[in-house]
């Protein structure tokens, strides 16, 4: 019921984490997506506004070539008749804050009265805000040749209207001009352009990539020309500016997902942990009370009347004691040395010792062991160099540890074969066993903490998890490393090599 508990609990933080974080990335997406469409109608807005100024001064240096045409031909005109009154007023104004105004050309030809005799022609070319203001009033008399004069004239001057788009345009620069006008929008970036005759059927937007606007717009007869520009980096321009906030977005994506992650492996081991713990307690709690029941029926019959008499059965029953009492004590003081290695608290006593008869201690105190288990002991040790410098005990209780490891888990009639080899400035300690092997996914596992071969809770061989970890440990206190082979139906091979000591003292 308890682990149900726990389980549950793990998905709770799970999905609402993964549920967060998914609508956080969505959030995201989504806030990009928006922020690129506001900036790309921003562009588009600045670059109409651009042609427009780019038309509107267009149209001013037209006006402005009109009215010096006009004015040099006045000169160079005849007087008119004197029955002809022509009053023209000029009115030039310039503003430089009217970038983007249209010029507008009005013409109106006034008939007063038909008594009266009189025509007014009134010509005004303007453009709102002042830049260009020019304004012509023409009164003449009802002299009809005076009136032809007028009349041919005004459509001498407005006949250029019909000229070409290259007459109309003049010396303009295009591309400084439209270059000029979008850097004043802020837009410095690179443009083609070219001019046409006619407006294109589509409106004027950014679907093909393509801008447009009218040249002339405000002509008589209806033939502007039409302005195309296009943009090849308009893309990059746009997402340029994303860059930075689009940069960061992922950045911290990314970290939430790694903190994300890393707490679910965290919780995950935490989880593993917890279980193996639990197998540790539980095994514990196996393994001490085999031996305390063992000296507890030991004690109650030395205290039996048939055996109180009887000194053999007596001293068959306190080894008994005495062993079990042994070992017992060992897998406390596993359990105390593998917790003083976790706090970095064991303290070694180094001093110069011979391996070769550590291990024949150690295999002198597993007999009884192997006999209860009816296997074979094989001790091999050819290690003609064998002094190193270390703590006796700790290293005597190593070697148990892989004896004991060996003989647990060698199944029915274990064959334990120990031998020592030395060179290159190492001694080598290989305890074998003919066991069912350790699967390869295991392996690189054994060594941990708690950590027990097996498939669930199911284990055939009762151990605390802690023995292969106290093996590494002292191993490594020694400057010295531990590995293993083995392959499943072959039995296992724990190799430990220790550096070497020449002192003799």
């Amino acid at each position: 019921m308890i682990k149900v508990n726990i389980k549950s609990r793990y998905w709770m933080l799970i999905v609402p984490m993964v549920v967060a974080l998914i609508g956080i990335t969505v959030i995201q997406v989504a806030w990009m997506r928006k922020a690129y469409l506001a900036k790309e109608e921003t562009f588009d807005h600045q670059v109409q506004g651009a042609l427009a100024d780019a038309v509107a001064r267009l149209q001013s240096e037209e006006a402005i070539r009109f009215i010096a045409g006009h004015s040099s031909e006045e000169t160079e005109s005849p007087v008119l008749r004197d029955s002809i009154l022509r009053m023209t007023e000029w009115v030039i104004g310039q503003n430089e804050g009217d970038a983007g105004a249209t010029v507008d050309v009005n013409v109106e030809l006034i008939h007063d009265a038909l008594d009266s005799g009189k025509h007014q022609v009134i010509r005004t070319v303007k453009k709102n805000g002042g830049r260009v203001i020019v304004e012509e009033r023409v009164t003449a008399s009802p002299s009809e040749d005076n009136l032809e004069h007028v009349v041919k004239k005004m459509v001498k001057e407005y006949s250029m209207r019909d000229a070409s788009l290259k007459t109309r345009l003049g010396n303009t620069d295009m591309k400084r001009l439209l270059k000029q006008c979008l850097n004043d929008q802020g837009l410095e970036l690179d443009f083609n352009f070219h001019i046409t005759g006619m407006p294109s059927e589509k409106s004027a937007d950014s679907l093909s990539g393509e801008y447009q606007i009218r040249l002339f717009k405000d002509d008589l007869v209806d033939k502007p020309g039409t302005l195309h520009v296009s943009f090849p980096g308009r893309e990059n321009f746009l997402h340029a500016s994303l860059y930075s906030m689009a940069g960061l977005s992922i950045f911290f994506t990314l970290v939430m997902i790694f903190t994300f992650l890393s707490t679910l492996y965290h919780m995950h081991r935490q989880k593993k942990l917890a279980d193996m713990k639990s197998d540790f307690i539980n095994g514990m709690t196996h393994e001490l009370k085999t031996p305390i029941a063992t000296i507890g029926l030991a004690a109650e019959a030395l205290n039996h009347p048939r055996v109180a008499g009887q000194d053999e059965q007596v001293k068959q029953y306190a080894t008994i004691i005495r062993k079990e009492n042994q070992r017992m004590n060992r897998q406390v003081e596993n359990v105390l040395h593998s917790t003083l290695a976790d706090r970095e608290e064991m303290q070694l006593r180094m001093e110069v010792v011979n391996l070769n008869e550590i291990i024949d201690v150690a295999v002198e105190d597993t007999w009884s062991q192997m006999d209860m288990a009816q296997g074979t002991f094989s001790v091999h040790l050819n290690a003609t160099e064998s002094i190193i410098n270390g703590d006796t005990v700790h290293l005597r209780q190593m070697v148990l540890n892989l004896i004991d490891n060996a003989i647990k888990y060698a199944g029915e009639r274990p064959e334990v074969v120990v031998e020592t080899t030395s060179g290159n400035g190492f001694v080598q300690l290989s305890v074998r066993d003919n066991g069912p092997g350790i699967p390869e996914e295991e392996l690189e596992r054994i060594f941990d903490k708690f950590y027990r071969v097996g498939k669930g809770n199911a284990y055939t061989v009762k151990g605390f998890g802690i023995g292969l970890y106290y093996v590494k440990t002292i191993a490594k206190k020694h400057r010295g490393s531990v590995q293993v082979e083995s392959r499943s139906g072959q039995g296992s091979t724990f190799i430990i090599k220790l550096p070497l000591c020449h002192e003799t003292t």
